[in-house]
């Protein structure tokens, strides 16, 4: 599972604090603005994007000097082109991340224990960083990193009791460990997959709001654990919730695909092309994984013409793609797919010609 960056996976870091903006004193979270950011939050994963900025707007408008709502609106932009594998919100995306950045450190240089502002700003680095890391940008990725995690270290020292902070922590702690490689098996760094899931589930059961983010984020750990049943329990719960959000289709299709749930695997995938094809951002890359995965099932069934057909589909896409202007997939490199698309088409061909 190619997930580079140590703060990666198909997770944004959807957490809620607020704070008295006038006098920049800590205060409790606040029960009407929790609904307004709840609000936001559903509108978002039902890919109501222009009511989830709206809403936003309104935590903005209540928290002007606030990192909150800008970071809360970046969310939506890295929603949309994590979802999408798409560039085209990068402009706004970063533009909103600057703001939060810039108002969470102001925060920070006035109030060094300012927790909730930590987080925000950790949250808002360990956006960019994600970003960057889909679009192999490994150095600015990696420095974006390291700032959002001493900025998460460091607001769960001052607020142990800070719930959704556990979650950037937890995305930290798995995949240091899983990446390790040869660093964990010399014993240079310790396995902490198992306290990464711990923390993850502290924070989906104890946080405000990091339980839909954080399930999101555990059907890819599970996924990479090989533990698909688990990852496949937890992508129904999302999927009956969002039945049209792209990410949560993709890894039920893959983890279909991991439990030779053929049909499934197929009538997933074919979901998942209809849902990018009637949505604004076409990308090429996507539409040919689709197809692919489609063909490959197909190929597993003993529809060999049919699996040809879409490989051929793939194929025809494969020089369209303009890769300044998508983003990788979480799985594997746009290479690898269309390696493995030419394989699957050359097999194809021997079983349909009879060679």
């Amino acid at each position: 599972m190619k997930i580079k960056y140590l703060l990666s996976g198909t997770a944004v870091f959807l957490w809620v604090l607020t704070f008295n903006t006038a006098y920049g004193q800590l205060m409790a979270y606040e029960a009407e603005t929790d609904s307004i950011i709840g609000q936001g939050i559903r509108l978002l994963h039902e890919e109501y994007f222009d009511q989830s900025l709206a809403t936003f707007q309104q935590v903005i408008e209540r928290y002007p000097n606030s990192p909150m709502g800008y970071f809360y609106a970046a969310a939506v932009y890295l929603f949309i082109s994590e979802n999408y594998r798409v560039v085209a919100p990068e402009a706004k995306f970063d533009s909103l991340c600057n703001i939060a950045i810039k108002k969470g450190e102001h925060a920070i240089r006035r109030n060094p224990e300012d927790a909730f502002s930590r987080l925000y700003l950790g949250g808002t680095y360990g956006f960019r960083g994600v970003h960057k890391a889909r679009k192999r940008q490994w150095l600015q990725a990696f420095r974006d990193g390291w700032r959002g995690i001493t900025n998460l270290k460091a607001a769960a020292e001052i607020d142990p009791q800070l719930w959704d902070v556990y979650y950037g922590l937890g995305l930290y702690h798995y995949w240091r460990s899983a990446k390790a490689g040869i660093l964990k098996s010399l014993r240079l760094i310790k396995d902490e997959r198992q306290r990464g899931i711990n923390e993850i589930w502290t924070a989906i059961k104890k946080g405000h709001y990091s339980e839909i983010e954080g399930k999101y984020a555990l059907v890819y750990i599970y996924y990479n654990e090989q533990n698909y049943e688990k990852a496949l329990q937890l992508n129904q719960e999302l999927y009956q919730r969002f039945p049209t959000d792209p990410a949560c289709l993709y890894m039920r299709a893959r983890l279909f695909q991991r439990l030779s749930r053929w049909e499934e695997m197929k009538k997933t995938f074919e979901k998942l092309l209809a849902r990018i094809l009637n949505s604004k951002y076409k990308t090429i890359g996507y539409q040919v994984e689709c197809h692919y995965g489609i063909a490959y099932a197909l190929k597993k069934m003993g529809k060999f013409s049919q699996a040809l057909e879409e490989c051929k589909k793939a194929m025809a896409l494969i020089k369209k793609r303009d890769p300044s202007r998508e983003l990788e997939g979480p799985l594997e490199n746009f290479s690898d797919i269309v390696r493995m698309t030419k394989n699957l088409c050359d097999e194809l061909q021997k079983l349909t010609s009879g060679g």
